[in-house]
C-alpha cells in the first residue's frame, strides 16, 4: 500500500474519531447546560412569586391570595416574541401553591387537583424540610421531551413557614434549542472531518509526491537512462534523503564504471599491444628494409589506434558522468552542419566521395557547440568510411512534427538488423568495406551520449533502397517557433 494511502486513511480515521467524540461530547454537554439555565431562571421566578404572595398576605387578611385572574391571563394571553430565529406566542409557565402540610391550595392550569396531597413530591417535601426543592417529571415515561421542571420556594409569614409555591416549566421549548444546537454540533463535526481529510490529502501529497519523484528518478537511473535529479519540495528529511541517495548513486556508478572502463580498455588494447610486441621482436632481428618499413608502419597505426581509443574513452567517461550540460548557447543547426561538413571534406575527397547537404528546414537549438560537433562528426565520419567510392553521402535537415531532425545517409552495405542497436555500445564495431582498419567502436556511443545530454534521440535505419541512415531528432534542446 502506498504511503499516501496509508497516511490519508490513518488521518481520515483519526479525523472521524475526533469528529465523533467532538459531537458526542458537545451534545452530552448541551442538554444539561440548557436545563441548568432553565432551572436557574425557575429558581429566580419561584422566589419572585413567593415574594409577591408573601407581600399580598401581609397587606391582606393573612389568607392565601386568589391568583385566578393572573392564571387565566397566563393561560390565554397571546403575544409575539422573536427569540433569535424562534417565535414564541404564548406562555407555557405554570405554578401551584400548597399549605404547610403539602395540600394543594391553587393550581394555575389544573384546578381539579386542588385539595390533593402534594407532600410526597420532592419539590414540596424538600422545601417543607428547609431544603432546596426541585424535581423533573415526565408526562410520558418513554419520552424525555415531555419532562416538566418543578422548582419550589418557601412561603413564610412572620418568620414561620406557611406553605410552598412551585413554578413549572415544560422543556419542549428548550428542547427545540437543544436540537438546533445538536444539529449545529453535527454540522461542525462533519466540517471538521472533511477539513481534516482535505488537510490530510494535502499533507500526503506534500510528503509522498517528492518520494514518488525520487523513486521515478531512481528507476530511470537503474534502467540506464540519463536522469537529472528532481527538485524536491517537502520536508527537510526528504531533501536530505535525496542528497544521500544521489551521493550513493554516484559512488556506486563510479566504482562500476571504473571496473567496466578498465575491462573494456584492457580488452580493446590487448590485440594492438600483441601486434606491437610481435613487430618489436621482429625488428630486433634486423629484417630487410621493406619488412622493417612495413612493421614500423604497423607500429605507428596501432599506437594511433590505442591513442584514439584512450582519448575517446576519456571523453565518453566525462560525458557519462554528467547529468546536465555545463555550457549552453543558442545554435543554428545549418551553420553547425556546414562547419562539420567542411571539417570532413578532405577525408571525403580522399575517398572520392561527395557530401551533399539539403536544408529542408531551419533549426534553432540550445546546446554545447563542441560536443554537438563531435557527435555529428562521428556520424559523418562513419558514413564516409562505409560509403563506396564515387558515391554521395547525404545530409538532410528536416522537420519532424515541429522538431528539427538531422539525417545522414550513405550507400554502403548497410547494417544487419541485430547490430542496429549494438553499434551504439562501447567498443562495438563492424568490419569496414574492403578490409579497412577496424575503428575504435566509440564514435556512435559518444554520439548517443551527447544526444541524450541534449534531450534528443538517435537511431539507425536501413532503407530498402540500400545503405544506412542515421537519424537524430532534437527534442529537449529545440527552440520551437510560436504558431
Amino acid at each position: 500500500m502506498k504511503i499516501r494511502t496509508i497516511f490519508l486513511l490513518s488521518f481520515s480515521l483519526l479525523a472521524a474519531l475526533s469528529g465523533w467524540f467532538f459531537y458526542r461530547w458537545t451534545t452530552d454537554e448541551i442538554r444539561p447546560s440548557y436545563l441548568k439555565v432553565v432551572e436557574e431562571n425557575l429558581v429566580d421566578t419561584s422566589r419572585l412569586m413567593a415574594a409577591i404572595v408573601q407581600d399580598e398576605m401581609k397587606t391582606g387578611s393573612g389568607d392565601f391570595p386568589d391568583f385566578q385572574d393572573i392564571a387565566k391571563m397566563l393561560r390565554e394571553d397571546r403575544f409575539t416574541a422573536l427569540i433569535y430565529d424562534s417565535r414564541k406566542i404564548s406562555s407555557d409557565l405554570e405554578f401551584y401553591m400548597t399549605d404547610r402540610q403539602g395540600v394543594l391550595l391553587f393550581h394555575s392550569h389544573d384546578p381539579e387537583q386542588v385539595g390533593m396531597d402534594y407532600s410526597k413530591w420532592n419539590d414540596v417535601r424538600l422545601t417543607l424540610n428547609g431544603e432546596y426543592g426541585a424535581r423533573s417529571t415526565r408526562t410520558d415515561p418513554d419520552d424525555s421531551r415531555t419532562s416538566r421542571l418543578h422548582v419550589a420556594a418557601p412561603l413564610q409569614l412572620g418568620g414561620e413557614l406557611i406553605g410552598v409555591i412551585t413554578v413549572i416549566k415544560p422543556i419542549d421549548w428548550p428542547y427545540r434549542f437543544i436540537e438546533e444546537s445538536r444539529k449545529h454540533a453535527l454540522l461542525g463535526a462533519v466540517l471538521l472531518f472533511f477539513s481534516a481529510v482535505v488537510v490530510a490529502f494535502g499533507l500526503s501529497l506534500w510528503l509522498s509526491r517528492p518520494l514518488e519523484r525520487l523513486t521515478e528518478h531512481a528507476l530511470r537511473v537503474r534502467g540506464g537512462q540519463r536522469s537529472e535529479p528532481p527538485r524536491l519540495g517537502g520536508a527537510t528529511e526528504i531533501r536530505r534523503l535525496q542528497v544521500a541517495i544521489e551521493e550513493m548513486r554516484k559512488g556506486l556508478e563510479g566504482r562500476e564504471y571504473v571496473e567496466a572502463y578498465v575491462s573494456n580498455l584492457t580488452h580493446e588494447i590487448k590485440s594492438p599491444l600483441s601486434g606491437l610486441r610481435s613487430a618489436a621482436e621482429i625488428l630486433r632481428e634486423d629484417p630487410p628494409t621493406e619488412d622493417r618499413m612495413r612493421f614500423l608502419g604497423h607500429i605507428h597505426s596501432e599506437t594511433a589506434r590505442i591513442q584514439r581509443v584512450v582519448d575517446q574513452m576519456l571523453v565518453l567517461a566525462e560525458l557519462e558522468g554528467r547529468d546536465v550540460l555545463d555550457r549552453k548557447e543558442i545554435l543554428q543547426l545549418p551553420d553547425l552542419i556546414r562547419e562539420v561538413i567542411e571539417q570532413h571534406k578532405a577525408f571525403a575527397q580522399a575517398k572520392k566521395i561527395q557530401i551533399v547537404f539539403e536544408e529542408a528546414q531551419a533549426g534553432t537549438i540550445t546546446g554545447d557547440r563542441g560536443l554537438l560537433g563531435v557527435a555529428l562528426g562521428n556520424i559523418l565520419h562513419n558514413a564516409i568510411d562505409f560509403s563506396p567510392a564515387e558515391m554521395n553521402v547525404e545530409v538532410l535537415l528536416a522537420d519532424a512534427d515541429g522538431y528539427p531532425k538531422i539525417e545522414v545517409r550513405d550507400w554502403g552495405p548497410g547494417i544487419p538488423e541485430f547490430a542496429r542497436e549494438k553499434v551504439f555500445d562501447r567498443l562495438f564495431s563492424l568490419p569496414r568495406p574492403g578490409g579497412g582498419a577496424k575503428s575504435s567502436g566509440l564514435g556512435l556511443s559518444l554520439a548517443r551520449e551527447i544526444a541524450d545530454l541534449h534531450g534528443g534521440k538517435i537511431w539507425i535505419s536501413c532503407p530498402d533502397s540500400g545503405g544506412t541512415r542515421v537519424e537524430w531528432l532534437f527534442l529537449g534542446s529545440a527552440i520551437l517557433k510560436e504558431k
